[in-house]
């Protein structure tokens, strides 16, 4: 059939219950498939579905409130055409979690890792429309579009109650109110297939088939055997993490002896990267693995969470329909200062957002030294 999943099994596997391992290690990216009749199923922001069968086109997709399809979506346009110059509101859509917090095993595993406490992510709904031009031809439209954008939310105190920007879960937000610019650079989200990962196997950071042929990443203990043993090394201390593996070595030391593994220019400001390597390094007290599938099976369905995936109407391949951006400070006048409590550069604050469903998810995970 003309769709997702046909695009997902040509692919070798589809990824809607875990990771799997195919033919080609080709591994889409997709929402949900329905394997007795199979439809692209997209979830509004408070709870509703709506499916479409696999031959109509799914770059248009009505929201609950009528906002503008994909197509339309992304021609130029003014930032807030409905609503004229007032500023965005926002709603907490306290009802979403990424699976990564809902699932009590995935908990586990970031406890393990150090970032339990840590870790707070929250969707929001937003008022009136956003229009953002295309990267290409209008990038400096785009980026002011976007900064208006951000700073409504990074103004708004339904989103400082829900995330604790320039704080910690414990303090709350630290975040002054009155913010007047918002500095941050946009990450690419080309990826939707997790073969992305599969050179780790051939830089021999990963020893044996890093998939588990016929199995998901949920069963990542039990066929640990099997495959997927990170490489160890010598240990190397960088910015407060060890690097006791080729796996975080190659992730997080400049001097590394895999440089060039990922291209820092290109790959590097992929969001896929950057959500593997936030599982990777996890927090300063974490718990390493010695097997690669955990960190696959967690990025993986934490991915998915974060951006919507669409099928392109001409190519038919599967694209993701998402803006994100790395949050990086904020201006009060001419006053600078840093959305996380602290400079290391294994934090983490993205913001990604949804024109059709008019949504924005904000994942917020600093980096806090323990000593």
């Amino acid at each position: 059939p003309r769709m997702a999943a046909a695009a997902a099994v040509e692919a070798g596997a589809t990824l809607a219950g875990g990771v799997e391992r195919g033919a080609g290690s080709r591994i889409a990216i997709v929402e949900e498939v329905d394997e007795h009749s199979p439809r692209v199923v997209h979830c509004s922001p408070v709870g509703e579905c709506e499916s479409k069968e696999a031959d109509e086109p799914t770059h248009t997709t009505a929201c609950p409130d009528g906002a503008a399809s994909a197509a339309s979506a992304g021609l130029a346009g003014a930032a807030g055409e409905e609503g004229g110059g007032d500023a965005f509101a926002f709603t907490h859509v306290a009802s979403w979690q990424p699976s990564c917090l809902k699932d009590k095993d995935t908990r586990a595993l970031l406890a393990k890792w150090g970032m339990g406490d840590s870790l707070v992510a929250a969707k929001f709904s937003f008022s009136r429309r956003l229009r953002l031009p295309q990267r290409e031809g209008r990038a400096e439209a785009r980026k002011a579009q976007l900064g208006a954008f951000l700073r409504d939310a990074l103004n708004d105190a339904t989103v400082k109650r829900a995330v604790p920007l320039g704080g910690t879960s414990s303090t709350g937000a630290t975040l002054a109110a009155g913010v007047t610019e918002v500095v941050f650079s946009e990450l690419a989200v080309t990826k939707t297939s997790m073969s992305f990962f599969d050179r780790l196997e051939a830089e021999g950071i990963v020893h044996g088939p890093m998939w588990a042929t016929g199995t998901t990443g949920d069963d990542h203990e039990e066929d640990a055997g099997a495959g997927g043993t990170i490489k160890k090394q010598f240990d190397v201390v960088v910015d407060g993490v060890t690097c006791q593996d080729e796996l975080r070595d190659a992730l997080a030391n400049p001097d590394t002896e895999h440089v060039g593994l990922f291209d820092e220019e290109e790959e590097e400001a992929e969001l896929l990267f950057r959500v593997f390597r936030q599982f990777v390094i996890g927090g300063s007290m974490c718990q390493w693995e010695d097997n690669v599938r955990p960190y696959l099976a967690v990025t993986q369905s934490t991915y998915r969470d974060l951006v919507s995936v669409a099928k392109h109407p001409h190519t038919g391949q599967l694209v993701v329909k998402s803006t994100a951006v790395e949050l990086q400070a904020v201006r009060h006048g001419t006053r600078r200062s840093t959305v996380l409590p602290s400079d290391s550069p294994f934090g983490n604050c993205w913001a990604v957002v949804d024109e059709e469903r008019r949504t924005l998810t904000l994942w917020y995970c600093p980096f806090v030294s323990f000593w």
